[in-house]
């Protein structure tokens, strides 16, 4: 048996539930029925009772004999993750939505494997609605999202307040500076930066729903150079967008409010050697910005 199967396990008897229990575990129901029936057949006996009909699922006796064993045996598990010098310690899991991981946090991953060769970094980009759950099921050490999670288990720590900038193709007839009125809003790709700036956006803009709404930077590049196109691009995108000559950027005489960015983890967490490693370098990297994060507080 394995440590997945009797996760599944659990995540069935706690739930009693095969549809919520893979919610949790993210996984597809087939995959969590198929790690029940294999841990099922090595023991050798039924730990669940499938009545017709019924909603939920009935534990089996020997069922509650093996969820007090299972409950030893993961729990004998994090405490062998948790020694020092063991495997499991030198690792660090770093989760983002798309725009902050490829175009703010690369360098720092970059720095983090050559200054930490010792520590295992798994890199991962999830959409903002299914992010929270990573950090509270321990799935991610790290979380950074537009999005602040507060809770007896989470801390949300602001690490930056970037600047979101304005940018269209270079064939464009858009002149340097810009009004709102001048803008073609037909012709926008509209990225929901955070919560602040679909605010704004909808108070500005009578277009409440772009032709175009993508959250994935790549395709934005590639839409943006097509002419008379334009969007509102975070700093650190449209640093590395506006390397492109197929791009340039316009300096619109209205105020676009900043985006604020969020470092969520584990409490418990927070002062782990490697999350205080990873932050360590992400504040230096942040602090060759040219823009002030005097109001950055990483906790590290």
């Amino acid at each position: 048996m394995t440590n997945l199967e009797i996760e599944a396990f659990l995540a069935i008897y706690k739930t009693r539930r095969i549809s919520t229990a893979a919610q949790e575990l993210f996984i597809s129901q087939s995959s969590l029925s198929a790690r029940l029936q294999t841990l099922e057949k090595e023991l050798g006996y039924t730990l669940f009772l499938r009545g017709k009909g019924a909603r939920t699922l009935e534990v089996t006796d020997a069922g509650e004999q093996f969820y007090s064993l299972a409950e030893q045996y993961m729990n004998i598990v994090r405490q062998m993750r948790s020694l020092k010098g063991s495997h499991y310690e030198q690792r660090l899991r770093v989760a983002s939505i798309n725009s902050i991981g490829t175009y703010l946090l690369m360098p720092v991953y970059e720095k983090f494997i050559q200054t930490h060769p010792e520590i295992y970094l798994i890199v991962s980009e999830y959409n903002n609605d299914k992010s929270k759950p990573l950090v509270e099921k321990g799935q991610a050490d790290l979380l950074f999202s537009p999005n602040r999670f507060e809770s007896q288990e989470l801390v949300s720590l602001p690490i930056l307040l970037e600047p979101i900038r304005l940018i269209c193709a270079a064939d464009s007839g858009y002149p340097e500076t810009v009004r709102i009125e001048d803008l073609d809003e037909n012709n926008e790709i509209y990225i929901a930066w955070d919560d602040a700036f679909e605010t704004w956006h909808r108070s500005y803009f009578r277009n409440t729903r772009p032709k175009l709404d993508l959250d994935n930077m790549e395709q934005l590049r590639y839409f943006l150079q097509q002419k008379d196109r334009w969007a509102f691009v975070s700093d650190s995108v449209a640093r590395s967008f506006l390397n492109d000559l197929q791009l340039r950027p316009l300096m619109p005489q209205f105020e676009v409010p900043r985006r604020i960015i969020y470092c969520t983890c584990n409490r418990k967490k927070r002062n782990a050697p490697e999350v205080k490693a990873f932050l360590h370098l992400l504040h230096n990297e942040l602090s060759a910005l040219p823009f002030d994060i005097s109001s950055i507080d990483l906790g590290a």
